[in-house]
């Protein structure tokens, strides 16, 4: 499993910069695709902009409009769109900070957002999803069926975009794509059909009615049920390709869909209670838990290889980059660990409240909390650490001599680590 975190290390203050502009909870946050600028929204119902690659971190923008607590926040190219529990969607100027559309139409909070470029989605506790004209504000399609809060959403592609993300990827993703997965609705024509539901673009939602549904952007009907949880769905995540979806429950386990099919691939099992969060990483999965645990999994087979432990409460998020691990925690600390082994790296302090959010940028971990303060904590160094452990382990084993796998019990290392040899390879 490796060694984790010193007792020394476990002591060391990694907190670089406290901000407190927020006057409230600091509920979630986006990076622009620069890295340049942070955004956060916090239950002050307001928005603030911050610079990320300065030496200190500093508000350079203030957004206010909003008439209660903010849900999410994403930067799609120069504008800041914030969803509110005001019911309402607002894009603002990242120059200016003024407010230049504000998005009218649900009934109730609206939750999460996702933005192709052309069209922005939404998701409410009104039981809608909706598809909004980014430039003017219009609601184009208004998306119904689910029974109760629609909690997650994600955009699916069509095939053709798939096909050249599948290419790039077995030519080990040489060159990213640059190819442009927004179809302006009034470039989708033909009817929908059955055996080709790759054709045309897709959302998803997830909702506390127990169902994840695909929808027809083009039509606005559902193409898909995903039936089999038996409680609330809390998260969504698809494989790098946008065919297989996994959805996260507070019935305690994960599920694989075929999103062409409707049909249940896998049940993965493990977590004791809620899954609060889901995130994929090439082949594997991610998921966090109110149980004070987050997991790996493999994609393909639903085998949990890795439990991260030592929480003390829920782990509301989680962000993998470089081989590591972060998590955000309800007791106020974020963590690092490696990714592979599931040896804890850094313990992150500072927080007088659970922290809901986080991002790692340059050396650099930003996490946003309930105490309403956006901290920044040092991560310089992790990398050149495991650098040097994967060269002293490789050092070790050219010594040690050859060992009868026979005699090795696999499972006496950690119960929770499973491991097959075959499967092992592919990552």
């Amino acid at each position: 499993m490796g060694n984790g975190a010193t007792k020394k290390e476990k002591q060391k203050n990694y907190l670089l910069q406290t901000c407190d502009e927020h006057e409230g909870s600091i509920n979630c946050m986006d990076l622009s695709e620069d890295g340049s600028v942070l955004v956060t929204g916090s239950d002050d119902s307001n928005v603030r902009l911050w610079t990320t690659k300065t030496e200190q971190c500093e508000c350079i923008g203030l957004l206010e409009g909003h008439d209660d607590y903010i849900t999410s926040v994403l930067i799609e190219e120069n504008f800041v769109l914030s969803s509110s529990a005001d019911k309402t969607i607002k894009k603002w100027d990242m120059t200016s900070c003024e407010c230049v559309l504000t998005f009218l139409g649900h009934d109730s909070t609206v939750n999460k957002l996702i933005c192709t470029g052309d069209f922005l989605f939404s998701v409410s506790y009104d039981k809608t999803a909706r598809c909004w004209d980014f430039d003017t504000g219009e609601c184009i399609r208004k998306f119904t069926g689910h029974k109760n809060n629609i909690t997650s959403i994600m955009f699916i592609p069509s095939d053709r975009d798939n096909d050249t993300q599948t290419l790039q990827f077995i030519q080990e993703q040489a060159e990213k794509s640059k190819k442009n997965f927004v179809k302006t609705l009034q470039n989708i024509s033909g009817a929908y059909d059955e055996d080709d539901i790759y054709s045309k673009d897709l959302i998803i939602t997830g909702s506390f009615d127990t169902l994840a549904k695909s929808w027809s952007i083009e039509t606005g009907e559902c193409v898909q049920t995903f039936r089999g949880h038996t409680s609330a769905i809390t998260c969504l995540a698809t494989d790098l390709l946008g065919k297989i979806l996994f959805t996260g429950s507070s019935d305690h386990s994960i599920r694989s869909w075929d999103i062409m099919t409707g049909q249940l691939l896998r049940v993965f099992s493990g977590h004791q209670t809620t899954v609060l969060s889901l995130l994929a990483h090439r082949k594997l999965l991610y998921s966090t838990s109110s149980d004070h645990t987050a997991r790996c999994w493999i994609m393909d087979f639903g085998d949990c290889t890795r439990v991260y432990k030592e929480h003390e409460h829920s782990v509301s998020c989680i962000f993998e980059q470089n081989g590591f691990v972060y998590t955000g925690c309800g007791d106020t600390i974020a963590r690092c660990f490696d990714a592979k082994s599931g040896a804890i790296k850094r313990i992150f302090k500072g927080h007088t409240g659970a922290i809901n959010c986080l991002r790692v940028l340059d050396e650099r971990l930003f996490t946003g909390s309930f105490d309403g303060t956006l901290r920044i904590f040092d991560t310089s160094g992790l990398l050149l650490d495991k650098k040097s452990a994967d060269k002293k382990k490789e050092n070790d084993n050219l010594q040690t001599p050859e060992i009868d796998n026979e005699k090795i019990d696999p499972m006496e290392d950690n119960e929770n680590y499973q491991v097959i040899q075959v499967k092992e390879k592919e990552f």
